[in-house]
């Protein structure tokens, strides 16, 4: 908390005063702190200015569960930031249907931790979904050369190259996503085929016409 107060950023926080015969919640806001008196400044209901020392507040707030929460713009980072929970984080945001706030999210992870898994493959995706071709194509790309034994990666640049009409490369990139294996085998194997039956009806279009 005084890491995020000290860039700047308020902290709202889920306080319970346990009385010992009943749980009362409450949320606050922290905004400031004083370090010479051992004190947080907080926002709670109506009062403008509340102030706790630092044990009663630890007390309450450990009651809560140590829940906080700080708000920022999606091209920010917090303070006290962790890249696994934020990557997280942010592959949540994408899975909620939010893919331009997520592919900013993912920019933004991106740019503190440029070869991030999670990061790469979901900016990709974000960027496929948006219709954005050569821009999954860039990043999937990159994220085989920082990580080739990811199949995840693989299989979906092997979805791109094949809605960009490179048959024979996207072929190629999903059969090593499936000879790396590992927990997507069955949806690795699906997009070879998918891809092979694209280029087959595409085979017969072209004798068509």
């Amino acid at each position: 908390i005084l890491r995020e107060i000290h860039a700047g950023r308020p902290v709202l926080v889920l306080e319970n005063f346990n009385t010992g015969f009943s749980d009362t919640w409450h949320y606050a806001v922290v905004v400031g702190y004083d370090l010479n008196r051992k004190e947080l400044i907080s926002r709670s209901g109506i009062n403008r200015r509340e102030t706790l020392s630092f044990n009663n507040f630890e007390y309450i707030w450990k009651q809560g569960g140590y829940w906080a929460l700080v708000v920022l713009s999606l091209d920010e980072l917090p303070a006290t930031v962790n890249e696994n929970h934020y990557a997280q984080s942010v592959l949540a945001l994408e899975q909620s249907g939010h893919l331009k706030q997520a592919k900013t999210a993912y920019q933004t992870l991106l740019k503190r931790w440029p070869k991030n898994l999670i990061g790469q493959i979901g900016l990709g995706n974000t960027a496929y979904a948006l219709g954005d071709l050569a821009s999954a194509k860039l990043v999937l790309t990159q994220a085989i050369q920082n990580h080739p034994e990811s199949a995840m990666a693989h299989n979906n640049l092997a979805h791109v190259l094949a809605d960009l009409g490179d048959m024979k490369e996207a072929i190629k990139t999903a059969e090593k996503a499936i000879s790396l294996g590992g927990p997507f085998l069955e949806l690795t194997k699906e997009t070879l085929n998918e891809i092979q039956l694209k280029e087959k009806n595409l085979k017969l279009r072209h004798k068509k016409e």
